[in-house]
């Protein structure tokens, strides 16, 4: 299947992802189906060990499942390449870490830019969108500061910026408000819901109901399955 032909763009079917632990093997992700397309908004939730974080590995390409099928806008992941993966990270799918990932050696633009030139983007035009995307996040005038040189909500924002710029369609994001004051968190998720209105699916783990509620959709995971689903008005205002 041809990528960007389809609005969903992502279909987890009976994803299994298993981990050693010792003498055992822990089955983080349990048969899960998920599926987002554009304009949707799904949230993921659970106590800790649920496999939230991993079910968004599988969703971004960074884990294989070790059975079932991951289709991100059309590829089918498990039959991809490590370079055809990265690509499909490049192009396709925004990821949002939970630790940030920013490289601290880098200004802002410069992080932000850096998967449109490892893409082939001029290094011009590439800073060009950079700074597009970080002014549209209300980060004008932070465009040449390290991450250590500016406050916890403004890397957040840097690092939203950086899994939105180009023409990705899936934006993964793991607990994206976790380290964030109430305010701060809300817009966050504020600037997910316009990035999905505008025309993309997300996918977004959060430990706050109240974050939730700007989802169209939330997902309840225990022992790496989905134990239940519940929908919202995609809107906490």
């Amino acid at each position: 299947m041809t990528s960007g032909t389809t609005d969903v763009v992502l279909d987890v079917a009976g994803a299994v992802r298993c981990y050693p632990d010792g003498d055992l093997t822990i089955r983080a992700v349990d048969g899960v189906d998920l599926t987002v397309s554009v304009g949707e908004l799904v949230a993921v939730m659970g106590p800790s060990g649920s496999g939230k974080s991993s079910l968004l590995r599988l969703a971004g390409g960074l884990d294989l499942p070790d059975s079932g099928t991951v289709v991100v806008d059309g590829l089918d992941l498990g039959t991809c390449s490590a370079a055809a993966l990265a690509r499909m990270r490049r192009r396709s799918a925004g990821y949002v870490f939970q630790e940030l990932n920013l490289i601290k050696t880098l200004s802002l633009a410069e992080n932000v830019a850096l998967p449109l030139e490892l893409d082939g983007v001029p290094v011009r035009e590439a800073m060009s969108i950079a700074r597009a995307a970080l002014s549209d996040l209300d980060l004008i005038g932070a465009e040449r500061r390290r991450p250590d040189q500016v406050s916890g909500g403004e890397r957040q924002r840097a690092a939203i910026a950086r899994a939105l710029v180009g023409e990705r369609r899936l934006i993964l994001a793991d607990e994206p408000t976790g380290s964030l004051d109430s305010p701060t968190g809300e817009d966050i998720m504020k600037r997910l819901r316009e990035r999905v209105d505008a025309g993309a699916g997300a996918v977004v783990v959060t430990h706050d109901h109240r974050h939730a509620a700007w989802a169209d959709t939330v997902v309840f995971l225990r022992d790496g399955r989905v134990v239940d689903r519940s929908t919202t008005n995609g809107s906490a205002a």
